[in-house]
């Protein structure tokens, strides 16, 4: 059963949804022109599921912020695309040209990533896409995105895309002349097609027998090659960002709650340099994160006029300090939001040990909150799981008597009359992974590593 929460999420994100737009992908994926006829007319349909929404939503998002990677790694050769409207009813949402070659991207499921090649769809959506950037092109780049891991690879396209070209702009007038009125919906009358239509309640066309002629792709003659280039340079862009940086000196709630290491807290309470060593398939999970969490942040605040997102809350006493996702204190209640892989999902039972940890110190910073809300987004499916839980005072207390004795042991030392938390033995892999590890165990660092 759904939460209410996620009810009104979902609700938000449908209503959202009902505006009447055609886009090349969807020409590209229903062969019915009736389909989009009647979408671009309004006419009434089978609700779409809000998860495909949200991955359709996230998908945007996460182009947007490829195309950001773009321009940091092509600042003289990479043209950022724009968005083409066809006769008035085709949406083609064009990526933009490196070094005069059409660019494509396409967040996908797992099981189309692992494909050998990329699937008839996405061929021809990056052939349409890049005959409108340029009709005389016969080449494109394609990177495809695993949604679930966030791995990429990237292909290159070859063809005559022309033939595709005609049939698209041929499309479009027609449906450019439904939305205007001068033609009637026309459609293709296919058992295949018409069972999984969403119109079937406003379509008249098998019953009159109209002409069935259809939206037809054949993607014939295309080549793809796999070719690593482009995404190594974007990767080499990504390791780039890593910085070194001074620690705010405070106690982070998501540090403390993941990381077991007292003297790795120390250090961040000290101020101490980190060295970020984020790879590049982690920082785009992170920034897929942070897309997912915004659509679900805008969902909550148009659904509840007093959802605040992103709550800042410092503790009086001890320097704890940290940003809670969500809050509405009409209903003294908290948002925490995960984004989780498919198998991560598989297993939830509830909130998950560090995030209930992390949820505690916001509790311990804010005393009006009664319940704490853990909304998980699948990356996979779009589907949104959600458990609530009682604010947890008996965790804060432990998270803060920990927090108390960094703090004790911070001061003893800075004082010179103490040490600092020991470091952690028999964790390698963990301390590996530490910001802190440059200059606390670099025994463990590869050389190219502390190099980056």
């Amino acid at each position: 059963m759904q939460s209410k929460t996620v009810s009104a999420i979902y609700r938000n994100l449908e209503e959202r949804s009902n505006f009447p737009e055609v886009t090349v992908e969807q020409l590209v994926r229903h062969g019915c022109p009736a389909r989009h006829a009647f979408r671009l007319l309004g006419a009434e349909r089978e609700p779409e599921k809000a998860q495909d929404i949200l991955l359709r939503e996230g998908a945007k998002s996460i182009r947007r912020t490829v195309r950001r990677y773009f321009r940091g790694a092509h600042r003289e050769t990479f043209r950022p695309g724009n968005i083409r409207v066809l006769h008035g009813a085709v949406t083609a949402d064009l990526f933009g040209t490196l070094a005069g070659v059409p660019v494509e991207v396409f967040p996908v499921p797992p099981d189309e990533y692992e494909r050998t090649s990329p699937s008839y769809r996405v061929q021809a959506a990056a052939a349409l896409h890049a005959w409108l950037l340029d009709p005389q092109t016969r080449e494109s780049w394609i990177v495809l995105i695993d949604r679930n891991t966030q791995g990429w690879k990237s292909y290159r396209l070859r063809g005559d895309f022309g033939p595709l070209g005609e049939v698209l702009a041929r499309e479009a007038a027609y449906l450019g002349g439904v939305r205007r009125g001068q033609l009637e919906p026309r459609g293709t009358a296919r058992d295949s097609t018409c069972r999984r239509c969403p119109y079937q309640a406003s379509c008249s066309v098998r019953q009159e027998g109209r002409d069935a002629s259809d939206f037809s792709l054949e993607v014939e003659g295309f080549t793809t090659q796999l070719d690593p280039l482009l995404t190594t340079v974007l990767d080499d862009y990504l390791w780039g960002m890593n910085r070194d940086k001074r620690m705010p000196g405070r106690i982070s709630p998501s540090h403390i709650s993941t990381h077991p290491c007292d003297r790795a807290v120390a250090y961040g309470l000290m101020g101490k340099r980190e060295r970020e060593r984020v790879d590049p398939q982690l920082r785009r999970v992170f920034d897929a994160g942070h897309v997912f969490h915004d659509i679900l942040q805008a969902a909550l605040g148009d659904a509840y006029p007093d959802f605040e997102a992103e709550v800042r809350l410092q503790h009086p006493t001890l320097p704890i300090s940290g940003a809670a996702d969500g809050r509405r204190v009409s209903q003294r209640r908290l948002y925490e939001i995960k984004t989780i892989s498919d198998a991560g999902a598989e297993k939830l039972t509830g909130a998950k040990k560090d995030h209930r940890q992390q949820a505690a110190l916001y509790v311990g910073m804010d005393p009006s909150v009664d319940v704490v809300e853990y909304i998980y987004i699948n990356k996979s499916t779009g589907e949104l799981i959600a458990f609530e839980a009682e604010a947890d005072r008996d965790q804060w207390h432990i998270a803060a008597e920990r927090s108390e004795d960094v703090v004790k042991a911070v001061d003893a030392y800075g004082s010179g009359g103490g040490s600092l938390p020991p470091k952690l033995r028999g964790k390698d892999y963990t301390c590996k992974r530490c910001k802190f590890a440059w200059f606390c165990r670099p025994e463990l660092i590869r050389a190219e590593d502390l190099e980056r």
